[in-house]
C-alpha cells in the first residue's frame, strides 16, 4: 500500500489514526526524453505537503497557469513544532497548528488498581513509517511522544519541453526522530517512498542531495558527535529506488549545558534539508528544494531516570509526563 493510498483512507476518515499497511514505491515506467537542437528541455520541482494531492499531468496541461500557483505556494518556510519550548521557540517561526498525537491505549479503571500504586507508562521511543504518515494525513507533524516525533514533505516535478509540460515525477521524503530509553543520542532516519513518474521526463538520473544538519546550539559552545550517513549525500532518483534507509545521528555529552548544572541544559535545532538538480540535457534552478522543517532537540538532566540524563525533542506538553521530563 502506498503513502498516498494511506493518506487518502486517512483524509476519509477525517482523522490522523494509526492504520496498517506497507509503504512501499510504487514504481511506474521512467521515460528519457530526447530533443533535437531546436528544443528546449527543463525541469521545475515543487515542494508541498506530505498531505498534498498529486500533480495531474493532464490538468496542468490544460491549464499552465497552474505552475505559478504551485511556485507561489513553494515559497512557504520551514517551521518548527508549534510545541517547541525554550531557545529554539524564539529562532523560527512555528507551525501555526498543533502538530498530530499519539493517542496512547486506554488505561485501567481506577478501581483494578493497586491503593498506593503510582506509576506512568513508558512513552514510545519508536515510530514506523505507517504510524508517521498516517498522523501526517492532516497535520505538518505527528508527535508520538517526545521521544519520537517525525515530518516530512513531497517532491513533485513537472518536465517541459519548450515550456509545455510533457511529464511529470514525484517522491516523498519522511524524517523520523527517535530517541531510545536513556540516551543521549537521537537519530533521524530519512525515508524516499512514493515514486513515480509519467510520460517524457528525466527523473532516472535526476540528482537527489539530502543534508541534515544542526543550525544553532544553545550554547553555542556545545559539542556534539555524529554518526550514521556522512551529510549531505547525493544519490540519483534510480540509486534510490528501493534503497535502505539513511540514518543520521547526534549526541551531546553531559556536562555542557548553559542552564545550571542541576538541569545541564543544551537545546538545538536541527534542519533536514533537500536539494535536486536535474539530469543531463535538462535545465533547472542551480538549487530546487529546500528545508523539510525544523526539530528542536534539547538534551538535560533528568534525575529520576536511571542514568539521571536524557534528550527529547518537544515541547513539555507533546506527551504525558512521568519518565519524559521535568516541566519548566
Amino acid at each position: 500500500m502506498t503513502i498516498r493510498r494511506v493518506l487518502t483512507r486517512a483524509r476519509i476518515r477525517a482523522a490522523a489514526v494509526l492504520v496498517p499497511g506497507l509503504v512501499a514505491s510504487l514504481l511506474m515506467p521512467l521515460s528519457s526524453a530526447q530533443a533535437d537542437g531546436s528544443d528546449s528541455l527543463s525541469m521545475e520541482s515543487y515542494m508541498r505537503p506530505v498531505n498534498a494531492e498529486p500533480l495531474d499531468l493532464a490538468e496542468l496541461q490544460q491549464q499552465p497557469s497552474k505552475l505559478r500557483v504551485l511556485s507561489s505556494e513553494d515559497t512557504t518556510q520551514a517551521v518548527l513544532p508549534r510545541e517547541t519550548l525554550g531557545q529554539a521557540k524564539t529562532f523560527a517561526p512555528l507551525a501555526t497548528e498543533a502538530s498530530a498525537r499519539y493517542q496512547p491505549p486506554g488505561r485501567k479503571p481506577l478501581a483494578s488498581r493497586a491503593p498506593t500504586a503510582v506509576s506512568f507508562p513508558e512513552p514510545p521511543h519508536t515510530m514506523t513509517t505507517q504510524e508517521c504518515v498516517a498522523g501526517l494525513a492532516t497535520k505538518t507533524f505527528y508527535i508520538k511522544s517526545r521521544y519520537a516525533l517525525c515530518s516530512g514533505k513531497q517532491f513533485e516535478q513537472v518536465w517541459l519541453r519548450n515550456g509545455e509540460p510533457v511529464g511529470t515525477s514525484h517522491f516523498d521524503v519522511l524524517a523520523i526522530g527517535t530517541i531510545p530509553k536513556n540516551s543521549r543520542t537521537i537519530t533521524v532516519t530519512y525515508y524516499f517512498t512514493d515514486f513515480t513518474a509519467a510520460k517524457e521526463n528525466g527523473a532516472a538520473a535526476m540528482g537527489i542531495t539530502t543534508k541534515g544538519s544542526i543550525t544553532h546550539l544553545w550554547p553555542s559552545t556545545a559539542a556534539y558527535t555524529q554518526g550514521g550517513v556522512k551529510m549531505p549525500f547525493t544519490r540519483t532518483w534510480s540509486q534510490l529506488l528501493g534503497a535502505d534507509t539513511y540514518k543520521h545521528t547526534l549526541t551531546v555529552a553531559a556536562g555542557q549545558g548553559s542552564d545550571s548544572a542541576k538541569t545541564d541544559l543544551i537545546a538545538a535545532v536541527y534542519v533536514p534539508n533537500i536539494s535536486l538538480k536535474a539530469p543531463p540535457a535538462w535545465s533547472s534552478l542551480p538549487i530546487t528544494g529546500g528545508d523539510l522543517f525544523m526539530l528542536p532537540p534539547r538534551w538535560d538532566k533528568a534525575p529520576y531516570l536511571p542514568n539521571a540524563e536524557g534528550v527529547h525533542q518537544a515541547g513539555d506538553d507533546a506527551a504525558p509526563h512521568g519518565e519524559e521530563g521535568r516541566s519548566r
